[in-house]
């Protein structure tokens, strides 16, 4: 079988504008011309059925990924959480280091949002995100702009070695997928069309494929190329074709969170504007909040501190609660969307000589989810806001897809080694990453219902609802069946396979034989590690517990006093696979 090792690598899970992504495992690519489909099909099943005995080298993953030409820049994914960065570090150590060096915030200016209270003239800090991995993650947070963390990954993932063929289509889209002979023939087409993002173009934009059309009717086809592929990964965002061609993918749930208008522009002396309001005993944060009298919460975030570059977001329980001329579709005033902007923030000096306004939208935030993510037979899943939709404010979206494709890129990877069937493999995906979606979607949907009937904000704090919301149950420091381990002094994971982690060298002598003989079977990576009972965290982790197996996304598949699972010492290859890979809650 192929070895890819790193399956997460070959798939970007983030959405950024002004891109649309199509993500594809495959075989071969092979040219053809447009209007010659039923040739190509027929070609395809002959390949397929010369294809049976062929080599392992033949395999190899392709990312498919269309720029459109009139595409959204609308500012978001700016904060990346520590567990993301951890991610990012299992690819190379380096790089959560150069991703948090582009930061472009003022210096002084901390990760905080500061909330202005009107009634009492005051301002306090409702969250410090610097504060939020100490003891969950041996990583930090990031405030980087999307366009620049973006580009870093692109640049890593051409450069970085790898044990399996890439390539990178862009510039080409998904037209087509249809599934025959248990593989998927994917057509793609070369394209200069355009498209927004699927909150500005409304409801509609999620279901069909008219937005993309739309934005640059004059789109001129280029060339179109057929792919036969193993398994097929939409990580497409929230207009995704690949979800149309999944069966039962429908999306489903409460729909539009109101409306919400995006401006941003330039005002040399802003944060020092800002500053002055809330005083010298708040921290300079990153993002400021109000909530004028007669107004809807509106925010202020800092984009470029060199460049005096700012956002902000002004948010209507609907979209009738906006100005009319907003409701009715006139959104390219950006000066007259700035001064809207400015009367809903409770600022006392006025913003005044200097401000530029540069781009507004009037856009909706979802809550909506797949209804099914996966199929086994041809192998597809969906990931990301291909997968489900809400709020992107709190950075509840982009993390939220790399942690899907954290868990999915292993499980593809154990799919293409041989170590797991795709039904074994795809069967939890949906599942963990389904309630952890729902995690994040209830609050957003709670806080924003607040926001709007009382203009407070969540204090935050450690383990409190919006880290509980973001991270998971681990902002507890203890190690759950299911979960992420917390990070360990002295645990080292192993990012492209399993790892056994043992508090005392005494057990680690006793199991890791055997652990390491059931790894050699199955033909995959690992490693073991012990740990020190008499350290606070590790003691707080493992409590009365003292072994744990984790897999490649450092979630916890087996815990217990001093046992291996069950079939991983005297068990089959498939056997041991399905002990060490798969969480078995209890």
């Amino acid at each position: 079988q192929p070895l890819v090792s790193r399956a997460h690598a070959s798939i970007e899970p983030i959405y950024a504008p002004p891109r649309h992504h199509n993500r594809l495992h495959l075989g071969r690519t092979t040219p053809a011309r447009a209007g010659r489909r039923t040739h190509r099909r027929r070609r395809a099943s002959r390949t397929h059925r010369r294809r049976a005995a062929a080599p392992p080298c033949s395999a190899g993953a392709l990312e498919a990924n269309e720029e459109p030409c009139g595409g959204s820049r609308l500012p978001k994914a700016q904060l990346i959480t520590a567990l993301t960065m951890e991610v990012w570090g299992g690819w190379d150590a380096r790089l959560p280091g150069t991703i948090r060096s582009l930061c472009r915030l003022s210096s002084g200016t901390t990760m905080d949002v500061v909330s202005w209270d009107s009634a009492k003239r005051a301002a306090q800090r409702v969250g410090s995100l610097q504060a939020l991995s100490e003891g969950v993650s041996h990583e930090a947070y990031g405030w980087v702009q999307q366009p620049l963390y973006e580009a870093v990954l692109r640049r890593h993932l051409a450069a970085a070695p790898r044990e399996c063929t890439l390539t990178a289509h862009y510039g080409w889209s998904v037209v087509d997928a249809a599934r025959i002979g248990g593989e998927w023939l994917v057509e793609l087409e070369r394209t200069r069309r355009g498209g927004g993002h699927y909150a500005e173009v409304g409801l509609d934009g999620l279901t069909s494929d008219a937005g993309d059309h739309a934005a640059c009717p004059n789109a001129r086809r280029v060339e179109r190329r057929t792919v036969k592929a193993r398994v097929l990964v939409g990580c497409d965002g929230g207009r995704s074709s690949t979800r149309r061609h999944l069966p039962g993918a429908d999306l489903r749930g409460k729909g539009a969170l109101g409306a919400s208008l995006t401006v941003v522009f330039r005002r040399p002396g802003m944060l020092e504007l800002l500053r002055r309001q809330v005083g010298p005993d708040v921290p300079s944060g990153a993002a400021y909040s109000f909530r004028k009298p007669g107004q809807w919460p509106a925010h202020v975030w800092q984009i470029d501190g060199e460049e005096e570059l700012y956002y902000g977001i002004v948010s209507y329980p609907t979209a009738c609660d906006a100005p009319g001329w907003l409701s009715a579709g006139e959104v390219s005033d950006a000066s007259r969307a700035l001064r809207v902007l400015e009367a809903a923030c409770d600022c006392v000096e006025p913003w005044g000589p200097g401000l530029e306004a540069l781009q507004c939208w009037f856009w909706t935030p979802y809550s909506l989810c797949a209804e099914k993510w996966t199929l086994d037979r041809p192998a597809a899943a969906l990931a990301g806001d291909a997968a489900h939709l809400l709020s992107p404010l709190g950075g509840f979206g982009m993390n939220l897809g790399v942690g899907d494709a954290a868990s999915l890129g292993w499980r593809l990877a154990a799919v293409l080694n041989g170590w797991l069937e795709p039904g074994a493999a795809l069967s939890g995906y949906e599942a963990e990453r389904r309630e952890a979606w729902a995690r994040c979607n209830d609050y957003v949907v709670s806080e924003r219902a607040r926001l709007m009937s009382s203009g407070s904000r969540d204090a935050g704090g450690r383990g409190g609802a919006y880290e509980t919301a973001l991270l998971g149950a681990c902002v507890d420091g203890r190690a759950r069946v299911g979960l992420r381990l917390p990070s360990l002094p002295g645990a080292l994971l192993e990012a492209r396979g399993v790892t056994l982690v043992v508090v005392g060298d005494d057990l680690a002598a006793a199991v890791e034989p055997a652990f390491r003989a059931a790894c050699d079977r199955i033909g995959i990576p690992c490693r073991a590690c012990s740990v020190d009972g008499a350290e606070a965290a590790v003691a707080a982790a493992f409590g009365d517990h003292r072994l744990a197996i984790c897999r490649p996304d450092a979630v916890v598949t087996h815990l217990s006093a001093a046992s291996l699972p069950d079939g991983v010492a005297d068990g089959g290859s498939s056997v041991a696979a399905e002990a060490l890979l798969l969480s078995r809650r209890p």
